[in-house]
């Protein structure tokens, strides 16, 4: 089964492959007798597995976040498919695993997003914002860092360089509309556009597959984007008071709403410009996703998709 992914797995057919455990939950048949709920994810996708024969050792023997390589049958059980696991342990050394197969990652040309990044930042006429910029991504070690981390866990973006990406479409959105409304400030706009996600970087581990760090679960990428932010603009001196409020503003309110995560709401034309955009590019990236991963199935619809509440039309041959 070389190169086969879960994507690929069929009802009914056997397995042998090697997953990344995302998830294991411990429960009781109707018998009080113990199975295993499993999680398995490669850069395709995830699915889950069952273990009904000593569970509890099973359960024991392996660590969420690593490789296993598992044997079993597809299984479909209202309408999805789940792998009941006959032979399963962790993956050895000579199994020469390839780790580029549990993480998925963009098909954008990341040398070409990073001159993109620097193309915006150069554009400015701000030197003190251009000097904020360029102490932040100048970093190497950050820079790496940032280049490589996902938007999201799943909802958009969710692939390695999926941050980078996204952090410029939502920037070239911004540039694109602010012609549109006198006033705007484009620095400002500009500024928080490139900056509005990026505590994600390490709200966001990628070990074995995308998850909260502990760090981000406890405080949330807004918290951390403004305190790094906070602290890289003490460093530029002389930087405007009134310029930073409004950059930070664009990072504490870009989630538009309270409910919604957002500390402050949107005040000032460009943290509303900002979030607008943010929001456009988050979901249509969404919507992308999951029309192009269920556009093969052959319906005029996608699976209910129980974050938005919604169906999504796959559209029809015309």
């Amino acid at each position: 089964m070389v190169g086969k992914t879960i994507h690929d797995l069929k009802n009914g057919e056997s397995v042998s492959l090697f997953f990344v455990i995302r998830k294991k939950d411990l429960k009781n048949k109707k018998d009080g007798e113990p199975f295993l709920n499993l999680e398995f994810g490669d850069k395709s996708g995830r699915i889950s597995g069952r273990v009904w024969d000593n569970a509890r050792v099973v359960h024991d023997s392996l660590d969420i976040g690593k490789i296993v390589k598992v044997e079993g049958k597809v299984t479909s059980y209202r309408d999805e498919l789940y792998i009941t696991v006959q032979q399963i342990r962790a993956a050895v050394a000579e199994d020469n695993v390839d780790q580029s197969q549990f993480l998925p990652e963009t098909d954008k040309n990341l040398r070409i997003l990073s001159l993109r990044l620097f193309s915006f930042i150069n554009s400015l006429s701000k030197p003190y914002i251009k000097e904020l910029l360029h102490l932040i991504f100048d970093d190497i070690e950050f820079k790496n860092r940032f280049m490589k981390a996902p938007a999201a866990k799943l909802w958009h973006q969710n692939y390695l360089g999926g941050l980078l990406e996204h952090t410029l479409q939502v920037t070239d959105i911004c540039d694109k509309v602010l012609a549109n409304y006198p006033g705007v400030k484009r620095d400002i706009l500009i500024a928080g556009a490139l900056l509005h996600d990026i505590g994600k970087v390490d709200e966001l581990s990628i070990d074995g597959f995308i998850d909260y760090s502990d760090e981000g679960r406890l405080l949330g990428h807004i918290v951390m984007g403004y305190e790094l932010v906070a602290q890289k603009i003490a460093q530029v001196q002389n930087f405007p008071k009134p310029a930073a409020n409004q950059i930070l503003h664009i990072i504490l309110s870009h989630h538009g709403l309270k409910e919604q995560g957002a500390p402050v709401v949107p005040m000032t034309l460009e943290a509303m410009i900002m979030h607008g955009a943010d929001y456009l590019d988050s979901q249509a990236s969404a919507f992308t996703r999951i029309i192009h991963k269920e556009k093969d199935s052959g319906g005029k619809w996608s699976k209910y998709v129980n974050l938005i509440n919604r169906y999504l039309y796959l559209g029809e041959n015309d």
